[in-house]
């Protein structure tokens, strides 16, 4: 008795375990692992674009994380709507410093600690001061007029493209 063979002159043992025979096996070898293929693809370029994205921002603020920053000095945490709000900070070089391309600035923001859906969050400043020569600086800004709680960052910055500099630890401020 003979084996049956396929118009390839397989048999369809040979066939089936190469993927060709029946549409199950078309379904593992055939057209849908073009899409496995094309998601695993597509999540490997977002994942490296993540990871280049974290390292162009660990250079733009100088290597450094805001947990490793210098500590800002708040005037309260606890404000009333629209109340003045005082930061202050240190070691942000002055316009004696050496190695600039330019001046130094201290940007400031102030935004929601958790966005609510819907709402935008400006990627402006809330306020940008000078230093000091001695790198002191000090800020004031109104807060916000919703109550909520608030995160505040600061990074102090110079005119290089991409800048150098570093950001403060951020600090959490809570308007009721």
């Amino acid at each position: 008795m003979r084996a049956a063979v396929s118009k390839t002159g397989r048999s369809p043992e040979y066939s089936t375990r190469q993927g060709s025979a029946t549409p199950e096996s078309a379904t593992v070898f055939g057209r849908r692992p073009r899409k496995v293929w094309a998601i695993l693809l597509t999540g490997l370029l977002l994942a490296g674009s993540l990871a280049a994205g974290a390292a162009f921002a660990a250079r733009r603020h100088g290597d450094r994380s805001a947990a490793d920053g210098p500590v800002l000095e708040l005037s309260s945490r606890r404000l009333k709507p629209g109340a003045p709000l005082t930061i202050a900070g240190h070691a942000c070089p002055g316009a004696s410093a050496e190695e600039s391309d330019g001046p130094w600035q201290v940007e400031v923001w102030l935004v929601p600690a958790v966005p609510l859906p819907g709402t935008e969050v400006s990627a402006d400043p809330a306020v940008v001061v000078a230093p000091d020569d001695d790198g002191d600086w000090a800020a004031r800004l109104a807060a916000p007029v919703t109550p909520g709680e608030y995160r505040l960052e600061a990074g102090c910055f110079d005119d290089r493209v991409p800048p150098a500099g570093f950001v403060y630890r951020h600090e959490t401020v809570v308007v009721r």
